[in-house]
């Protein structure tokens, strides 16, 4: 709610939903994109250091360079998921935090020598490196993957939110009946899965 209603203002907020998979972030992420007055909703795992700041290309007619926004310079609203997909990312991870914490982006390429506004509100999501969020273990710990910009990119977040740990089956069950009915109202489970329906000893899955 801070993060998108932090649009269009001076200093937009970052923010941070942290936990492990299964428990609605992605589809938290996506549908806050959608309110979003001006918004698009992105995964790490296809994401570019190019694509999220900017780039330089030349005119196939007149031989020019001529720059190209970012994501982060386009739009009013950044949902980005999946945050650990960045672990074998390292420009990526540097232009980032650079971003973040300016909002602005440079370009010093092929001649060109500017910069632009990139004042979107950026909401993360992100499981830890392994997968399997250890409530044991420290924020830093989890996100080891950003290392060595760890503390780099906390920093640049407003606000960090860690989903709370489930502390019985029930919560558990509840939790996916919920997750089950988002995802059917948009995705048929059966064309989702057409190719993992027979188990390893070969049998149907029903």
């Amino acid at each position: 709610v801070y993060t998108l209603a932090s649009q269009n203002t001076k200093r937009p907020i970052n923010a941070l939903l942290a936990g492990p998979s299964g428990r609605g972030k992605s589809r938290l992420l996506d549908y806050s994109a959608e309110l979003s007055a001006d918004g698009v909703y992105l995964t790490f795992a296809d994401a570019s250091a190019v694509g999220l700041t900017a780039s330089v290309q030349f005119d196939k007619a007149t031989g020019l360079a001529v720059r190209r926004k970012g994501v982060f310079g386009i739009y009013r609203f950044v949902a980005i998921t999946e945050l650990q997909s960045v672990q074998e990312k390292k420009d990526l991870k540097v232009q980032l935090n650079d971003a973040l914490e300016r909002k602005k982006v440079a370009i010093a390429k092929a001649g060109v020598h500017d910069d632009f506004a990139a004042a979107c509100a950026c909401l993360f999501d992100t499981n830890n490196f392994d997968g399997r969020w250890d409530y044991g273990e420290s924020l830093a710990y989890n996100l080891q993957f950003l290392a060595p910009n760890i503390s780099a990119f906390l920093s640049r977040m407003d606000l960090v939110s860690i989903i709370s740990q489930i502390l019985t089956q029930e919560e558990d069950d509840n939790i996916a009946a919920i997750n089950f009915d988002a995802y059917a109202k948009s995705d048929n489970p059966i064309d989702m899965h057409l190719e993992d329906w027979t188990a390893e000893d070969g049998k149907e899955r029903w």
